[in-house]
Parts: structure tokens; sequence; C-alpha cells
């Protein structure tokens, strides 16, 4: 799968998709900072699911209807990196 991982995801996690042969796009590797805006409209451009743990990604896509492909919002915290991946797995 393609995923654009926000700022917020554990680098272990963005470790762990990349060595199941997922393409990752790490925001803190690829574009420190970024807003909001910037990273939605990069995961519409490169056609990738957008990975992140922060709410207001949810009322952007949701409620204000910015267009991405995908949207997985985790609520795991970021230190349980392991939890995150079996819930992808799922």
């Amino acid at each position: 799968m393609r995923w654009l991982a926000d700022e917020c995801v554990s680098a272990r996690l963005v470790e762990r998709l990349r060595s199941a042969g997922h393409d990752v796009v790490y925001i803190l590797e690829a574009a420190p900072g970024a807003t909001d805006l910037e990273v939605l409209a990069l995961a519409d451009r490169d056609k990738r699911i957008l990975l992140t743990d922060d709410k207001d990604f949810g009322e952007l896509v949701v409620r204000q209807q910015h267009r991405i492909p995908a949207l997985v919002l985790m609520r795991t915290g970021s230190e349980d990196y392991l939890q995150a991946w079996q819930r992808l797995e799922q």
C-alpha cells in the first residue's frame, strides 16, 4: 500500500510498515513542519492513504470535504506502535 504517515505517527510504526513492503512517505522525513493542508495536498497528489492520530484531519476530510484517497485515524497513542501495527494488519 501507499501510505503518507503524519508527523505524529511513531517512527517505529513507519519502519514496521516499510519492512512489511509498504511504500511509506513519512512527513518527518519528507516535509517536517508541513501544515495540515499541505499534508492533505501531498496525500491527494501522490494518491496515498493518510495515516495519522490527529483528529483535525477527520474534521478537514469529513466536514470540510478535502479530498484524499483515504484516511486512517489511529487513536492508539504514538508509544504503542505494536498495537497500531496489529490494527493495521487486521
